[in-house]
């Protein structure tokens, strides 16, 4: 959750929610259990959601997938005299037949857990009331949920590990499921360090690790830059943040490198993709790869180059100006790696979608054109299972009136390569709930927004690809939702 004022200004109108009742459901059943339609796009439950994230087994034949969201509707804070409040929370829903049916919900954490982890870490409250009187954030009664991601282990009990924004202090934290999500462990805030929980915390977590998960790897967001936590011992401990990109000056809040996600390859090497994003002034944007050829030892920066700033969302959206930059992000498939990222050629113009396999030689411009319709924005890439094998999601608003801004309606696209980029499928659409019109954000064109700022992709090793994003109204209201699709 990367835009800081827009998120604060969304959750205000949030705290105040206690027992919100569930919207009905215009289509698909809530919550659906059989999937009689895979390749026809379903909601995620009946709520309000965005930011989603998706897991699955790409390296044995498992069943299980597993799909969690950020959920506005559900909130814990009917007890006033608790001193922690959760405005929203994380929803899960999991499936063991390759996401052909879906269990019910689940929260990875309750309120139970969230009290568990300010009793565990009570310096963490002290922090969270200094912000306070600092920046007037009401953040120790604010402990929303946000930014999920997931990675699904190769090991016997194909453990889940999962991180996440709990409030900006503590901030990132930990949890893992050895049980195929019923239960998950305590979280472990991996942020407390003094230096960032004393400039304001941390954000957007990504996470990554090695087939069996003996090597984990959490990058995410502080103020003043870029910081990776590792282990190496399944999870059990973390070390200190290592910062990994330039210093974010004081007084320069808005310039937030971010993590859009990252990978580890079949030799161990560590990846994670990088945006300089500006969410105040339209200034151009900086893409990266972050890299450990060491198992976190060290890491490197790999400057793909400058993009010019695209177009602004049309104002209605209540969108930042940064909220459709530009982003890089990165798959491993067999020995390759391989990029898909968004830019355009003109300052203020729409985006293209470009893939890249030798992106560590070649130059952005050099990229294979896989979608130059409308404006392309949020890629999400992943490979596998087969060496060579990629899928890309983005979404584009080609049926949109073209004009100086990039406005709906959008939709949800995915297209397929099985031989590293040479020769590539026809493009799916994904978002293809055309007849969805009772809902206020769509109608037979495609939806109003993008509903947050990325998306979620994975493939098992039966080859099933399973897509999951967020489509809205506006980013300022409380009109969204998290929809799911197995093409």
């Amino acid at each position: 959750m990367n835009f800081k004022h827009i998120l604060l200004a969304v959750q205000l109108c949030l705290t105040a929610i206690t027992a919100v009742a569930m919207p009905q459901c215009d289509f698909s059943p809530q919550p659906f259990q059989q999937i009689n339609q895979p390749n026809i796009e379903h909601r995620l439950r009946c709520g309000i959601d965005w930011e989603p994230t998706v897991g699955a087994n790409v390296y044995s034949h498992s069943p299980y997938v597993y799909l969690i969201s950020t959920a506005f509707d559900i909130s814990l804070c009917e007890d006033k005299n608790n001193p922690v409040c959760q405005s929203n929370a994380l929803v899960m829903r999991s499936s063991d037949t390759r996401g052909k049916s879906f269990g019910k919900e689940s929260l990875p954490c309750d309120g139970v857990c969230v009290n568990d982890v300010l009793l565990r870490y009570p310096k963490l409250l002290r922090y969270a009331h200094n912000l306070q009187r600092r920046e007037g954030k009401k953040v120790e009664r604010n402990l929303f949920q946000y930014d999920p991601s997931i990675f699904v282990c190769n090991d016997k009990k194909e453990t889940v590990l999962l991180t996440y924004l709990l409030g900006y202090i503590p901030g990132v934290v930990f949890q893992k499921s050895d049980n195929h999500g019923k239960t998950w462990s305590s979280p472990l805030p991996l942020g407390l360090t003094d230096h960032l929980l004393q400039t304001g915390g941390t954000d957007k977590p990504t996470i990554v690790a090695n087939k069996s998960c003996s090597d984990i790897y959490v990058a995410f967001d502080g103020e003043d830059g870029n910081y990776i936590s590792t282990s190496h011992n399944h999870g059990l401990t973390f070390s200190d943040p290592v910062r990994t990109s330039p210093v974010v000056l004081p007084g320069d809040n808005y310039h937030d490198w971010f993590s859009t996600n990252g990978v580890v390859d079949a030799s161990g090497n560590v990846y994670f993709s990088q945006t300089l994003n500006n969410e105040i002034n339209s200034e151009d944007t900086t893409l990266a790869i972050v890299s450990s050829s060491d198992k976190g030892l060290s890491w490197q920066t790999s400057y793909l180059g400058k993009v010019l700033f695209p177009k602004r969302c049309e104002p209605s959206a209540k969108c930042s100006v940064g909220y459709l930059t530009p982003q890089v992000v990165i798959g491993a498939a067999g020995e390759s790696t391989a990029i898909a990222y968004t830019m355009t050629n003109k300052r203020g113009g729409n985006k293209k979608l470009y893939f890249q396999l030798n992106w560590k030689t070649l130059t952005l411009k050099e990229g294979v054109v896989l979608n130059d319709k409308g404006d392309s924005n949020f890629p999400m890439i992943v490979g596998g299972p087969k060496p060579c094998e990629y899928q890309v999601t983005w979404m584009d608003n080609r049926n949109a009136l073209q004009n100086e801004f990039s406005n709906g309606p959008f939709n949800t696209y995915l297209k397929k390569t099985l031989d590293c980029g040479l020769t590539w499928s026809k493009e799916i659409l994904l978002s293809n709930r055309l007849n969805a019109t009772s809902v206020k954000y769509k109608n037979a064109l495609g939806y109003k927004l993008p509903y947050g700022d990325y998306s979620g992709l994975a493939v098992n090793a039966y080859d099933d690809v399973f897509a999951i994003w967020g489509e809205g109204d506006t980013i300022a209201s409380n009109t969204g939702d998290t929809w799911f699709v197995r093409p």
